[in-house]
């Protein structure tokens, strides 16, 4: 490829394309007064894209397992959370409840009853 096809193909000025090849940047030999501008074909250009996007989705794939473990892991975590959550619950449930049949126990004595039973001087 010619330094104009190059710079118009592109959309670079000669000149860069001139410093470029100085460079080192772009691959190019002269022959016969002219630079040749080295340039893969199409076909291996495009595999080496290719390439590289089945490495990028391989990488994709794999951290998209990674964090799918990773919630598994905190959904168990949380599951087993709700379970003692729940267990605790229904203690405190229970509790509550003899608790409050305690309360009307003693609401449903008169007061006399409450004062005996307090010091002792008669039976519940």
């Amino acid at each position: 490829m010619t330094v104009g096809e190059y710079a118009k193909k592109y959309g670079i000025s000669e000149r860069t394309v001139y410093r470029k090849i100085e460079k080192g940047e772009i691959a190019a030999e002269k022959c016969q007064g002219n630079w040749t501008i080295l340039v893969k074909d199409d076909l291996s250009e495009k595999k080496d894209n290719s390439v590289k996007d089945n490495e990028q989705d391989d990488q994709l794939i794999e951290q998209l397992r990674d964090e799918i473990e990773y919630l598994r892991e905190k959904l168990d975590q949380a599951q087993e959370d709700r379970q003692r959550a729940d267990t605790i619950i229904m203690q405190l449930t229970k509790q509550l409840e003899k608790q409050t049949l305690l309360l009307e126990d003693m609401r449903d004595r008169s007061l006399w009853k409450r004062v005996k039973t307090a010091l002792g001087f008669a039976s519940p």
